[in-house]
């Protein structure tokens, strides 16, 4: 797969102008940069999920089974060929696959997070949580436009 000259300028713009951001651990900064790269993502969005997904926390593990960093279930992680969905970069390479996928698929960044959101289980697009999909977005947005806090 070829990189896009724009996701790659984008990407050492994003190293330059953000060596550091407050409340994001380094690690999963340069985990997210480097999947970014390598899948034709937006490192804030993939940074964004995390937020929202697992407040950074890579032993996260919610009531549904959804587990690491970027809260993949079981099924999605065998699918995405993630072994350790507790690691770090594991987690967030498996994530930035899922979420080109769906860029791919669908053609927007929102429908994408919906799709994520939902998982590969067909939850139907009504049933997946605009409340979610607006939170990642708004922090995607924040992290792009330098107003991270």
């Amino acid at each position: 797969m070829m990189l896009s000259p724009l996701i790659i300028a984008y990407a050492l713009q994003w190293a330059a102008w953000h060596p550091s951001i407050p409340g994001v651990p380094a690690r999963v900064s340069t985990a997210a940069e480097s999947a970014a790269l390598r899948h034709d993502v937006p490192a804030a969005l993939l940074l964004a999920v995390a937020k929202v997904e697992s407040h950074f926390d890579p032993r996260a593990v919610s009531w549904s089974g959804a587990r690491g960093l970027m809260q993949i279930m079981p099924g999605t992680a065998r699918m995405l060929h993630v072994r350790d969905v507790f690691s770090i970069k594991e987690s967030v390479n498996g994530a930035a696959r899922y979420l080109s996928g769906f860029i791919d698929r669908f053609g927007t960044i929102r429908q994408a997070v919906f799709a994520y959101n939902a998982g590969h289980a067909g939850t139907p697009w009504q049933v997946a949580h605009s409340g979610y999909v607006q939170a990642v977005l708004h922090d995607y947005h924040k992290m792009r436009t330098d107003t991270w806090r």
